[in-house]
């Protein structure tokens, strides 16, 4: 708590909407359930025509700024669940007026945040406060440039990351596989994923520097693509890296900053489990991934277990998806596929070939040696797209 000789606390008047906004974006990293008191508040900062809100879980924070007037400044935190739900419900009032003071009665401080929505503060609540010299921050970016970064227009950033990210491993035992891994190859910066069970590898145009490699955290990942979609297309955005050994990220947007650790592990040698391409063996069949998705999901919804398998069966006619579910009707439907000469069996998980042909879209090469050999696809697109490779390893039917 503060104590009863510090500073008083801000007092600002802002735009609902703004608020709200900030209060949400900031808030998104605060874990529901802490331990630590401190984690579950937003830091406060009010100063000249601005205030920021800052959310953190220790690995990553976000702040988010918006336009107010400012009648004392002042730093204070507030708690992000209570505040959220306040605000939310009062979102359409035309202007919010936030005040904390610190009181002294019999020795001890009284602190509290105040809210008033309305023009004359015809809805109010009191939220309590703590000192925000406990606030936790991720440092290492005061007053540093970044040894590297990766820069690309939104809609870039967005392909990348919509590609990969169903890849990114769940099993906390192998936390060096919960991320994005970032690197360089042949002076372009490269992203990948896998969980074990399938892989994808994007290579993008951006200029990497030689032998710079960062892990992304699945969970900041989430954040910068959840930001993503917020902002024009053409935006520039850059991953800016700090630090060493130990690297910390940042995203930079015009009201939004994101920072994050980066996970501290090693990621495997991708390039042993990737087949080697058509050229050097294989059979390959081009596809339209467009319908294979659709017909995949088609599947998945009609199949009564999440992680049932399909079996592709592929002959002179083309190719055929078959599903028999213990407890359901046998699906069966034709896929857009070249005549197969011979007849061919292999199975898949249809969540991940849905997933896998969802980011190959519009056409892939599917390149196949054998019913328990993991299949590689590669994507099929116009000159200067960025190159796509998915592996997917086939199961048993």
């Amino acid at each position: 708590m503060q104590s009863p000789d510090t500073a008083p606390g801000p007092i600002f008047s802002a735009d609902p909407a703004a608020f709200i906004g900030a209060i949400q974006a900031a808030g998104a990293p605060v874990e529901r359930r802490n331990r630590i008191p401190i984690l579950g508040n937003l830091h406060v900062d009010a100063q000249g025509n601005s205030v920021t809100v800052t959310g953190t879980n220790m690995d990553m924070d976000i702040s988010a700024t918006f336009p107010a007037k400012v009648k004392r400044r002042g730093r204070t935190t507030i708690p992000a669940g209570d505040v959220a739900r306040f605000a939310g419900a009062v979102r359409k009032s035309t202007d919010v007026r936030c005040v904390c003071d610190i009181r002294a009665k019999l020795s001890a401080p009284l602190e509290g945040f105040g809210l008033g929505f309305g023009e004359s503060d015809e809805i109010s609540v009191t939220l309590p406060v703590i000192g925000p010299e406990d606030f936790p921050r991720l440092h290492g970016f005061e007053g540093a440039a970044p040894f590297a970064t990766m820069s690309m227009k939104a809609v870039d950033w967005i392909g990348v990351l919509d590609a990969v990210s169903p890849c990114i491993s769940t099993d906390e035992t192998r936390y060096f596989l919960n991320g994005v891994y970032f690197h360089e190859v042949d002076g372009k910066w490269v992203a990948v994923a896998t969980d074990g069970h399938r892989m994808m590898l994007v290579k993008t145009n951006a200029e990497a520097p030689e032998g710079v490699s960062v892990i992304v955290p699945r969970k900041t990942i989430a954040m910068l693509r959840q930001k993503l979609g917020k902002v024009p297309v053409d935006t520039v955005v850059a991953m800016e890296l700090h630090g060493t050994p130990d690297h910390k990220l940042q995203w930079k947007f015009e009201d939004l900053v994101i920072r994050s650790k980066s996970i501290d592990g090693t990621f495997p040698d991708y390039d042993r489990v990737i087949p080697k391409p058509a050229s050097e063996g294989g059979r390959t069949i081009e596809i339209d991934t467009v319908a294979w998705s659709r017909m995949m999901r088609t599947v998945m919804t009609l199949n009564t277990e999440n992680f049932g398998s399909a079996r592709l069966a592929f002959n002179k006619d083309g190719c055929s998806v078959l599903s028999s579910p213990p407890e359901g009707p046998e699906i069966k439907t034709p896929l857009p596929c070249p005549p197969w000469a011979g007849e061919f069996n292999i199975g898949f998980r249809p969540k991940y070939l849905a997933a896998m042909c969802a980011a190959l879209a519009p056409r892939a090469q599917m390149t196949i040696r054998g019913a328990g050999d993991p299949v590689r696809f590669d994507s099929i697109g116009e000159d200067g797209a960025m190159e796509r490779i998915g592996v997917l390893m086939p199961m048993r039917v």
